[in-house]
């Protein structure tokens, strides 16, 4: 919500709202604070791409990355007010099983990610494994300070004789 006010939005759909049913009622409270800037600013972020969302050509899923040839995608972000966290988790989601020996590197704005072990869900999502699961995922932690207000460059390449194919990018701010 906040991202789409800040660059002009008129408002946001709550189309996914009935979901939480199943699990508990959807989180009503939040409902109020939808347009309030100031409580907006102040709360986590999650960004993704994804096949089945409307994107700019330079952002088209799924992207198939090999060696030698790394996939770059644009990402327009606006960054919270406050952050609790000093560094962000970015996660990629492949279409196949990602091997083992597979040496994958992410850059934003030009600064190398450091690898995590950590592909767990952001925010409790208990929607998460819908995404993928866990061999199909991998991560990187980065600075919160490289990050840019507007548009960041993402990079994935892949340094080893294989290939992947990415379908679904998510990352956080928090």
């Amino acid at each position: 919500a906040y991202k789409s006010l800040m660059i002009g939005y008129d408002g946001v759909s709550l189309f996914n709202f009935v979901y939480y049913r199943p699990q508990s009622e959807p989180p009503f409270h939040i409902l109020k604070h939808l347009n309030d800037l100031d409580f907006l600013s102040k709360q986590p972020q999650y960004y993704y791409l994804a096949k089945w969302r409307p994107l700019p050509d330079v952002n088209k899923m799924p992207r198939y990355i090999r060696r030698g040839k790394p996939e770059q995608f644009d990402v327009e972000i606006v960054l919270p007010s406050v952050t609790i966290k000093e560094k962000g988790r970015l996660r990629i989601h492949t279409i196949e099983q990602i091997p083992e020996k597979i040496k994958l590197t992410a850059l934003i704005n030009g600064i190398e990610l450091e690898s995590t072990e950590d592909i767990s869900a952001f925010y409790d999502n208990p929607y998460d494994k819908m995404i993928s699961s866990e061999k199909y995922r991998k991560a990187w932690l980065f600075p919160i300070k490289v990050i840019l207000n507007g548009v960041n460059k993402l990079e994935i390449k892949i340094n080893s004789f294989h290939y992947i194919d990415v379908a679904f990018i998510d990352f956080s701010i928090e």
